[in-house]
C-alpha cells in the first residue's frame, strides 16, 4: 500500500508543471474585420436560382470529389435561404430561418447552411458558383447576394 501511495505522489509531482501550464485566454489573439486577400473572384455568372423568397438550383457537379462526414459527394444543390445540400436530390425550399432548430436540424441532410437565415433572392440578388484551383487542391466556391428579412447576406 505505501509502494501504491509513493508512486501516486511521483506521479502527482511529475504533472503539477503540466498542469499548472495552462494557456490563458490573453495569449490567444483574436481578430476582426475581413481579409479580402482571401476572397476568391467569381468569373462564372449563371445564375443558380430563380428570384424569390423560395429559389433553389438544379442539381449541380461540385467539379471534385467533396468528402463530407465520411461521405464522398460529387453533387450539391442551394436555394435562396443559404442551404447546401450534397448529393443527388435537389434542396427543398423550406424556411431556413433557423435551419439547425431541433424542428430543421433534419431537413435536406446532408446540408451545409451558408447564411443561417431565411433568405430571399431580389432581381439583383443571385446565387453562383465556380471551381478554382488544381487538382487536387480545388476549391468549390458558392457566393450568395441575398436580401433577408432582417438583414443582407
Amino acid at each position: 500500500m505505501l509502494k501504491k501511495l509513493l508512486r501516486l505522489t511521483l506521479l502527482a509531482l511529475l504533472l503539477v508543471p503540466w498542469v499548472s501550464r495552462a494557456q490563458e485566454l490573453e495569449e490567444y489573439l483574436f481578430a476582426s474585420g475581413t481579409d479580402t486577400s482571401r476572397w476568391i473572384t467569381i468569373t462564372s455568372t449563371t445564375n443558380l436560382c430563380s428570384s424569390g423568397d423560395y429559389g433553389l438550383s438544379t442539381v449541380q457537379n461540385i467539379g471534385f470529389n467533396f468528402l463530407f462526414d465520411g461521405v464522398t459527394y460529387t453533387q450539391f444543390s442551394v436555394n435562396a435561404d443559404g442551404n447546401i445540400k450534397l448529393g443527388s436530390q435537389v434542396t427543398g425550399t423550406g424556411n431556413y430561418s433557423t435551419p439547425f432548430s431541433s424542428t430543421n436540424a433534419a431537413y435536406n441532410n446532408p446540408k451545409i447552411n451558408a447564411m443561417g437565415c431565411d433568405g430571399f433572392l431580389t432581381d439583383s440578388g443571385y446565387v453562383y458558383a465556380e471551381v478554382v484551383g488544381t487538382a487536387p487542391n480545388r476549391v468549390l466556391v458558392i457566393e450568395f447576394a441575398t436580401s433577408t428579412y432582417t438583414s443582407s447576406s
